[in-house]
C-alpha cells in the first residue's frame, strides 16, 4: 500500500513537471521578451541573465547584416523593400551550450511591431 502512494506521488509529480515544461520558451508561451527592447512586452525587466546567471562571464560578439533580394549587402533602407537579415553570434569568452537572440520590426518611432517577418530559417520561432 505505500509503495502504491509512493508511485502514484511520484506519477503525479512527474507529469505535473512534464506539463508544466515550456519548451518553446517565454516568447512562444507568455509573448515576453528578454532584452529590454522596445515592444517585447517585458515589464519586469528580465534578461537572459535573469534566468542564466550561473556566474560563469560568457562574452559574444553578435553581428548583423542586411541583404537586398538580389544578395548584395544594404547600405541604403528602402522603405517597402524585402531584406533578408543574418545574423552571427560568436564566442568571446566562456564556453555556452548555445545561443539566443531576439529581432523586433518597429513601424517608426511609435514603437508599433510590423508584424511582416517572411520565410524565417529552421531555427527561428516567430512570436507576435
Amino acid at each position: 500500500m505505500k509503495f502504491r502512494l509512493l508511485y502514484t506521488t511520484f506519477a503525479l509529480l512527474l507529469g505535473g513537471f512534464l506539463l508544466l515544461n515550456s519548451s518553446g520558451g517565454r516568447a512562444a508561451t507568455q509573448n515576453e521578451g528578454n532584452t529590454g527592447a522596445p515592444g517585447d512586452n517585458n515589464e519586469n525587466n528580465r534578461t537572459c541573465q535573469s534566468c542564466h546567471n550561473t556566474g560563469i562571464s560568457i562574452q559574444v560578439t553578435v553581428g548583423l547584416e542586411l541583404f537586398d533580394e538580389a544578395g548584395s549587402i544594404v547600405t541604403n533602407y528602402v522603405p517597402g523593400d524585402i531584406y533578408t537579415a543574418q545574423v552571427t553570434v560568436t564566442p568571446v569568452a566562456g564556453n555556452p551550450n548555445g545561443y539566443g537572440f531576439q529581432m523586433l520590426s518597429l513601424i517608426d518611432a511609435g514603437q508599433i511591431p510590423t508584424n511582416s517577418w517572411l520565410n524565417p530559417g529552421a531555427n527561428v520561432q516567430i512570436a507576435s
